[in-house]
């Protein structure tokens, strides 16, 4: 399943200063623009918790389009944690092109920000039916899936045993998959998008329901 890439930087206790320094110039040096005036107002915000450090990228052509961006960071703390990813140009970014920028940013910027003790996370792009529900549960829901109409919701009986099985096994194994992440699996394997989104909404309705019994 892919997923949003997440960007996590630890620095050493006392070394927040100096590392945001290193960042700078790093990043100055890649031809990435610090927007300090958004900072300022965001400074300003007695809502906040954290400081935000904001990058616009320079042009970066990915799938076929130059695309320039603007990187959230936010700083709380020892942590340095990439928030969001915004075009400068339109609405929203593909998770592709989301993950393509984070990745440009990781290996330009934050891998060449070098200082002793600087722990760098970066998660995959893809996440396993595993690492969300156990092997039980993410075999019921392949099993499901493999097995049902995919340009109907639950029109046969042997569909919604199946579904069935998989939402009783979610359940009781409190499986950590969302009802996003589900309607993103779902149109990941074939299923319509209307079909998809109808089967995330019985989804959470059934484990918020189960959840009182």
């Amino acid at each position: 399943m892919i997923r949003h890439q997440t960007l996590k930087v630890k620095v050493p206790n006392g070394e927040l200063p100096n590392y945001l320094t290193i960042l700078n110039n790093q990043a100055k040096m890649q031809n990435y623009i610090r927007l300090t005036e958004i900072e300022q107002k965001l400074a300003e915000d007695n809502t906040l918790d954290f400081q935000y450090m904001c990058l616009q990228t320079p042009r970066l052509h990915i799938e076929n389009q130059n695309i320039v961006a603007t990187i959230w960071l936010s700083i709380e703390d020892n942590m340095i944690v990439l928030r969001n990813i915004t075009s400068n140009q339109r609405s929203f970014l593909s998770i592709e092109e989301y993950n393509s920028i984070v990745v440009l940013f990781y290996k330009n910027v934050i891998q060449k920000a070098k200082m002793v003790g600087v722990r760098r996370t970066l998660s995959k792009p893809t996440l396993d039916l595993r690492d969300l529900m156990g092997a039980k549960c993410s075999e019921a829901l392949v099993a499901f899936s493999n097995c049902s109409n995919k340009d109907s919701v639950l029109a046969h009986d042997t569909d919604f045993k199946r579904w069935a099985k998989f939402v009783k096994l979610a359940n009781s194994t409190r499986a950590r998959i969302s009802a996003d992440q589900l309607e993103t699996w779902l149109k990941e394997n074939g299923w319509r998008d209307k079909c998809a989104e109808e089967l995330a909404l019985y989804y959470e309705y059934s484990i918020n329901l189960l959840s009182y019994v």
